[in-house]
């Protein structure tokens, strides 16, 4: 027997209802369908923690950069102690031997040591009056002469080859300049400074 389209939709819904009724009747009906929640993988969860949270490695990295910064202001708050605890080295009156600098030959370019060869001597002053003298433009006059001769804004008189060593030939090549007030021109010497210790101070 052949049924007409409004007679199939009509069965259709019946078997539907009748699939319906035919639940379990330990279910409440009252309940409602189940709905059943599924918790995230503990993989996902400790990966959505750890990228807010920096690793145990950066937290490390972390305390260790800090912890040299803090290092590296404590010594330098410690430096700068020191140094306000330590007075200033008076060096306005120095004892004979004192090496009160270096100077650069303007003969080779060499390095001099600037040495006090009495006592008393101002270091202050006697490298004031040597970088003058050494420069490519001494104050005043230029020197003057073979020997170089030059005064001193400050009075003092200087000449490129005043001081001999002792036991050296006398000739211009092995001497060196010198400085001094009152023509003491061996008041200060500038000499290598692997010779330094062959002053007879």
């Amino acid at each position: 027997m052949r049924l007409s389209r409004p007679a199939l939709t009509a069965t259709a819904l019946a078997t539907a209802v009748l699939t319906l009724t035919g639940c379990s009747s330990e279910q409440d009906s009252a309940s409602g369908p189940v709905l059943t929640t599924m918790e995230s993988s503990s993989a996902v969860a400790t990966t959505a923690t750890t990228s807010a949270e920096p690793t145990t490695s950066e937290k490390k990295s972390a305390e260790k950069t800090e912890k040299k910064e803090d290092e590296a202001k404590d010594t330098k708050a410690k430096d700068e102690k020191s140094q306000e605890a330590k007075p200033k080295e008076d060096r306005t009156n120095v004892a004979a031997g004192t090496v009160c600098g270096q100077v650069t030959s303007l003969g080779d370019g060499s390095p001099l040591s600037i040495v006090a060869m009495t006592d008393g001597v101002n270091c202050e002053e006697a490298m004031e009056v040597f970088s003058d003298y050494m420069s490519d433009s001494p104050s005043g006059m230029p020197p003057q002469g073979s020997g170089a001769f030059w005064t001193a804004p400050n009075g003092w008189t200087c000449g490129g080859s005043n001081y001999l060593f002792p036991g050296d030939e006398d000739q211009k090549f092995n001497k060196f300049p010198s400085c001094g007030p009152n023509n003491d021109e061996e008041f200060v010497v500038a000499v290598p400074p692997k010779r330094v210790s062959e002053l007879p101070v």
